[in-house]
């Protein structure tokens, strides 16, 4: 939901028409998004960010799971990063594996509590630990380390 910045309202506008599979309308939002005169350079960046989000999922979801980290926007990156593991069909251009995925995903979230507010962390985890039992030492220290930061 908005909370409180301009940006937040056009965004979430603009994603009421994506989740609708209108995207021509959620173009045309973003496009007049762009264009608004923010207050502040983040709320401008945000809305970039999520306008090329809109742009390139899912087709090169890693590429913009990659920018979102560079540019430290980890919320983003690991919602963005469920939903690449939660979709049956998605297939990694980069050659990684869901599990590969997976681990990521879970260091990102352990290593960031206070910055990623958009999922819940714990179920996640304790999904891979049902998931990849090989790997799951890992992903109890990750589970831990969530809860220690």
């Amino acid at each position: 939901l908005a909370t409180g910045k301009l940006s937040s309202l056009w965004i979430e506008f603009a994603k009421f028409y994506e989740d609708n599979k209108q995207l021509k309308e959620a173009r045309i939002i973003f496009d007049k998004a762009v264009l608004v005169p923010f207050v502040k350079v983040d709320e401008l960046a945000d809305v970039w960010s999520h306008y090329i989000e809109t742009e390139l999922a899912p087709d090169n979801a890693e590429i913009l799971i990659d920018y979102l980290l560079s540019v430290e926007h980890l919320d983003e990156a690991a919602v963005l990063l469920t939903k690449c593991l939660n979709d049956e069909d998605f297939q990694s251009k980069k050659g990684q594996s869901k599990h590969q995925m997976w681990i990521q995903l879970c260091q990102l979230l352990s290593e960031n509590p206070n910055k990623i507010t958009s999922i819940k962390v714990e179920p996640i985890i304790r999904q891979g630990l049902q998931r990849f039992t090989d790997m799951t030492g890992k992903l109890w220290i990750s589970l831990a380390d969530y809860y220690i930061r």
